[in-house]
């Protein structure tokens, strides 16, 4: 065979596994696998987590943060589902979770989220020193994970300061192969003050972890089968 055609085909090949990768799935399917996962991880309860349709103005997820003038952006994901949280018949937060080309945040773009959480909680203390354990509780700290099966999780809130303070909860999970990353993210300042140890508001035993690996290793197998 002539090298050209060899070359060829090789390049053909490196294309299709590409495209593989980073072609979406199904909208539908990809929400049937978060919110499968999601009450898997927290149940279903009309007075303590209800996920509901957000709606046609969804705003775009994720949301990072920038070293440039502005101080966040949006990246874009391959797959993403935006729910608001409800909870004693109201509506409480929101939440969401997108699969993302690890070229868009890769591991070593953690240290730009890293020094844009540091330079937010300042301005947010400024007038407050912080208690450490009170910032442990409210998740207002930056946190990396090595897990069993040799994924690398990695947290941080993104804060943001207007007439208020939004907190969003993130959570950024790569994959062994770095094939893509997982992110949840989510705000839910009003449930947690509410219920104070709901699963997405104890630090300590919350259901992020199982949510994002769930949802991690049934997408990839879902996408080697195509």
């Amino acid at each position: 065979m002539k090298p050209t055609i060899i070359f060829i085909k090789h390049f053909i090949l490196i294309l299709l596994l590409f495209s593989s990768s980073t072609m979406a799935m199904d909208r539908q399917d990809f929400k049937r696998i978060v919110v499968q996962n999601i009450y898997k991880a927290i149940p279903r309860d009309n007075d303590t987590f209800l996920l509901m349709q957000a709606g046609k103005n969804s705003p775009n997820i994720p949301v990072i943060y920038s070293n440039n003038e502005n101080t966040f952006k949006v990246i874009k994901c391959i797959n993403s589902v935006y729910f608001k949280v409800g909870a004693f018949s109201n509506e409480m937060g929101s939440i969401g979770l997108a699969v993302c080309p690890y070229s868009v945040l890769g591991r070593e773009k953690m240290k730009e989220m890293k020094d844009g959480f540091k330079k937010e909680l300042s301005i947010m203390t400024t007038y407050k020193k912080p208690d450490m354990k009170e910032l442990e509780e409210a998740g207002l700290i930056f946190m990396q994970k090595s897990l069993s099966d040799g994924s690398e999780l990695f947290y941080f809130p993104l804060i943001l300061i207007s007439h208020g303070v939004i907190v969003a909860k993130t959570w950024v999970l790569y994959p062994p192969d770095n094939s893509y990353v997982f992110i949840l993210q989510y705000s839910t300042d009003i449930l947690c003050k509410s219920i104070e140890y709901h699963s997405l508001c104890d630090m300590k035993n919350n259901a992020s972890i199982e949510i994002l690996v769930n949802v991690m290793n049934e997408y990839i197998l879902k996408k080697n089968e195509r």
